[in-house]
């Protein structure tokens, strides 16, 4: 049974809530830092949309190329992006750190209960 949008937002903030399993500029990194696909084994830490992809795929031998954030949590993380910090979420991991990415998770969560008692 696939994960509720909800329950993969939740799970993907918990992975990354760790500063030292958040990373920038990758989708994820290895223990040395090298940058790898978010669904590999060798990952460690996550960016914001890494972190989404991981706890829905898991980690798997998928072809990291094949696999994108699925689209109503995309919409979610760019809609919180956009009403905490007018920009993108990319932007958001890359430029403005981990405490503004876990903020921006955070409204994105607070958008998909809005949503599921709609």
């Amino acid at each position: 049974m696939s994960k509720t949008t909800l329950q993969i937002l939740t799970e993907a903030r918990e992975l990354i809530a760790d500063p030292s399993r958040w990373c920038k500029f990758a989708m994820a990194r290895d223990v040395n830092q090298k940058s790898v696909g978010s669904i590999t084994a060798e990952a460690v830490s996550w960016c914001a949309y890494g972190a989404a992809i991981r706890v829905e795929y898991g980690a798997t031998s998928l072809r990291p190329t094949s696999v994108v954030v699925r689209g109503d949590v995309l919409v979610l993380l760019e809609r919180a992006a956009q009403k905490l910090c007018h920009s993108c979420p990319p932007y958001v991991n890359d430029f403005m750190g981990h405490a503004a990415v876990l903020k921006v998770y955070d409204k994105a969560i607070e958008l998909a209960r809005e949503t599921e008692n709609v």
